[in-house]
């Protein structure tokens, strides 16, 4: 009985529950043109992976998808503001080139050679016919995998990027949109009512999928039979009228979006890039989250984005904080500096949203959807409400609903829910859209599908492209050609830094703290910075600190305000006990073909439960907020010592830390029964509240919700200094992890605090599994999620161990801890 198990009464053994029992100690264990060329399309390896299995023995045998990735040209810039340019050297590369590396002499021959010999190149090339792609200059961040151009060369892209509008003119492109959640069913039901639905062939298609597979196998390992099952339903069902290719696709678990052009176009696409985010528990588990596909058509830049938000009524600012986590951290890695949802001229958002209406029963919603009483119905939506504060989507619109809501139906019916959950109809599934010469022409539900308990919805856009005029673009690089070589460009670089000392005072756990480094470029040539790591050291800062961006350019008489921050959060929180909590660091700026600046960081990280270690934490009897920083620092650095005779003031240790009791035993008394405890996030404000009380110890019940409350107790484990089964017994774990008897064995060998802590927590989990008719948990789930907290590999093993790897160990990890939720560790 876990509920009678108390670490503060050391004294009254006779109502504790022997977790630990008696062990033998066994030794060693991505306007219509004239139609290019059709060009072969790029083969994907499949993703193969078969069906989990914690007690099987056979090897996993995948393969991980790939896609040739476009690196010869570069992303547009937009704002002339940091962007590193390619050396890759395709066509128009040379040309840049050539302008490049002319010699200073006699400045009127120099003008005249070097626009001759550049555009002796262009004049190679029938741009009037060429199916080449468009003569701009790449004016776009470039791939990783090339280094940086000269400061002239950088200059000339700078500028064409400035006078974009000189030569380019906008042709109109139909863009077509989709999202569905199909709640985990087979792609049985055609999708031609849905997706050709429009009178002329659409240019661009992406469709959204939410909840393609329920499955264990696709929420723990993102592993579904599935995908090509719906991808294929989704061609059989493209327009018939025109030709398409499969742009791109990529999945996270339960959410899949799929881009397709028409082939005539191929040609114009470049720098195709897809990346995910997931927003589940922990961030680990794609159940919630966001995918996304960004390419450049001709000269414009699209981003599409699919996303699922947090269920149920009342989670509203959960959803918003999924919003702003997908926005905020996806990520385009094959550009230097990484690029962003917002670093895009078009981007439309689709997606299971999940927001419902306040203020209205069910039958009132019902009432006046059947009334079709929209208007109304939209001054009582959460993500209307939600917008109108500044809270999400800023900056992006939405067209008029005039359709009804489209969840939650009785699947393979119109009607509305009649399960026992009696769910209130809601506007989940929607899209939006951000950016210049855009116009929506439908926005509609699709009724006559009736597969899942959600309606799809498409919108039809009319998407203003920039198409080069490369006439007119030949004409404005001459000029920038002519007035550059008339610069001096033999002066150093010369910047002033508003500010070289930063101190951010105290840091708590999880909160993020922001200053700014304002550099005014106060010279006469084009700078070119980047923050470099230290002699000796891989990293341009501390785990713990982040600039952004880290590279860029400034023009002559510009300033540039680079952001800072100070975070220290469950990834670096182990490591800052080896700096004695102090998150000082000093930051190389290199300015290019000139000096370096050194900025120094400062500030203390306050002591927190999370981010200790478990013996130290045994030993501390009272709130660790009432210890003195000199005090913490001599328990952590003492914890791992093999002797602790009178570094503890001779406390006899808790079995387990008691903070971690106060989580499980709220969790006992209060989400047991709990439908996905465990499974679904709390909020960033509750975690927070939640670590301050563990900290303070303050009394009484724990604040937020049960589901903060079991987030918190999974963000306390990983969070650890050590993790609860120490990095020198994890490979004999994985090695063993198909045999009970051996995994108990290991844990009889570590120190007793982790052995303690493991087998407290897996009663726990047995109880919860026992309860799993009300909480929906399943071992596999919770193997899973605990296999990869209680044996969390280092920051260098997940730096060196390729995805694949990666993978493979974590179903090991599952494994070892499964033998413990299918068996009371004291049989």
């Amino acid at each position: 009985d876990i509920s009678s198990f108390d670490p503060f009464n050391k004294d009254d053994n006779s109502n504790n529950v022997d977790l630990l029992g008696d062990f033998v100690d066994i030794k060693p264990f991505d306007q219509k043109l004239e139609k290019p060329p059709i060009i072969s399309n790029t083969n994907e390896k499949v993703f193969d992976l078969k069906d989990f299995d914690p007690l099987s023995q056979q090897e996993i045998d995948q393969s991980i998808k790939s896609d040739q990735m476009n690196s010869d040209l570069l992303k547009r810039s937009r704002e002339v503001v940091s962007l590193r340019l390619s050396s890759g050297k395709s066509w128009i590369e040379q040309t840049i080139s050539q302008v490049s590396f002319v010699s200073k002499g006699n400045e009127e021959e120099n003008n005249s050679n070097s626009t001759n010999d550049a555009f002796d190149v262009l004049d190679s090339v029938d741009v009037s016919k060429s199916d080449s792609p468009p003569l701009s200059i790449p004016l776009n961040r470039t791939s990783t995998d090339v280094k940086g151009f000269r400061a002239r060369e950088n200059y000339l892209r700078l500028h064409m990027a400035a006078r974009e509008k000189e030569f380019t003119d906008i042709y109109p492109f139909s863009v077509f949109t989709g999202t569905w959640n199909v709640n985990g069913q087979l792609a049985i039901e055609c999708l031609k009512p849905w997706i050709d639905c429009n009178t002329e062939p659409p240019d661009v298609l992406a469709i959204g999928f939410q909840e393609l597979d329920l499955s264990a196998e696709a929420l723990v390992f993102n592993d579904s039979s599935r995908e090509d099952l719906w991808i294929k339903a989704i061609e059989n069902a493209l327009p018939k009228r025109a030709d398409y290719f499969k742009l791109k696709h990529v999945r996270l678990v339960g959410m899949m979006l799929v881009v397709y052009v028409q082939t005539k176009h191929k040609m114009q696409v470049l720098n195709l890039e897809a990346e995910t985010n997931a927003t589940g528990i922990m961030g680990m588990m794609g159940n919630k989250g966001g995918v996304a596909i960004r390419f450049q058509l001709h000269n414009s830049t699209i981003c599409f984005v699919n996303s699922h938000l947090a269920a149920h009524q009342t989670e509203y600012e959960r959803r918003n904080q999924d919003y702003r986590e997908v926005y905020n951290k996806i990520k385009f890695t094959q550009f230097q500096p990484h690029l962003s949802i917002s670093d895009h001229d078009v981007i439309i958002w689709m997606g299971d949203l999940n927001y419902r209406f306040e203020e209205l029963d069910p039958d009132q919603v019902k009432k006046l959807s059947d009334d079709m009483d929209y208007d109304k119905l939209y001054l009582n939506d959460q993500l209307n409400w939600q917008r109108s504060l500044g809270k999400v989507f800023e900056g992006f619109s939405e067209g008029q609903i005039n359709f009804k809501p489209t969840y939650k139906y009785d699947p393979g019916t119109d009607n509305w829910d009649t399960s026992e959950k009696f769910r209130a109809p809601a506007w989940c599934d929607r899209i939006l859209w951000k950016g210049k010469n855009i116009q929506q022409i439908t926005y509609r539900s699709h009724v006559e599908l009736r597969l899942s308990d959600h309606k799809p919805v498409s919108s039809l856009f009319n998407v203003g492209i920039k198409v080069v005029d490369r006439s007119n673009e030949r004409k404005v690089f001459e000029e920038i050609v002519r007035k550059l070589d008339k610069k001096e460009n033999e002066s150093l670089p010369q910047v002033k830094l508003g500010k070289y000392d930063f101190q951010f005072g105290d840091i708590d756990f999880m909160i993020e703290k922001k200053d700014i480094i304002p550099i005014a470029n106060i010279g006469q040539s084009l700078v070119e910075f980047e923050f470099i790591p230290k002699l000796d050291e891989t990293d341009v800062a501390k785990p713990w600190i982040r600039v952004n961006p880290s590279s860029g350019f400034i023009m002559p008489g510009d300033v540039t305000e680079i952001e800072l921050f100070v975070l220290v959060d469950k990834l670096s929180a182990p490591l800052i006990s080896l700096e004695k909590f102090r998150v000082d660091d000093i930051l190389v700026l290199h300015l290019v073909d000139g000096k370096d600046f050194f900025i120094t960081i400062s500030g203390t990280f306050k002591p927190s439960v999370f981010g200790s270690c478990l013996q130290s934490l045994c030993y501390i009897y009272g709130p660790i907020s009432q210890l003195s920083l000199d005090k913490v620092i001599k328990y952590q650095n003492k914890s791992s010592s093999d002797t602790t005779d009178g570094i503890f003031d001779n406390n006899e240790p808790l079995e387990i830390p008691k903070e971690l009791w106060l989580l499980i035993d709220h969790l006992h008394k209060y989400g047991m029964t709990q439908e996905n405890i465990l499974l679904q996030c709390g909020t960033d404000e509750d975690i927070i509240k939640i670590q301050k009380h563990l900290d303070t110890g303050t009394g009484g019940k724990l604040p937020g919700s049960i589901f903060s409350v079991g987030e918190a107790l999974l963000l306390f484990l990983e969070a650890l200094s050590e993790p609860v089964i120490p990095y020198r017994f994890q490979s004999i774990c994985i090695d063993s992890c198909n045999n009970y008897v051996l995994c108990k064995q290991i844990i009889c060998q570590i120190p007793e605090c982790h052995a303690n802590v493991f087998r407290y927590l897996t009663a726990f989990l047995r109880e919860l599994l026992k309860q799993s008719a009300e909480n929906k948990l399943e071992a596999k789930f919770l193997a899973a999620i605990f296999g990869v907290i209680l044996l969390r590999p280092s920051l260098k093993q997940t730096k060196t161990q390729s995805k694949k790897t990666q993978n493979q160990i974590a179903q090991k990890k599952a494994k070892f801890v499964y033998h413990f939720l299918v068996n009371d560790f004291r049989d």
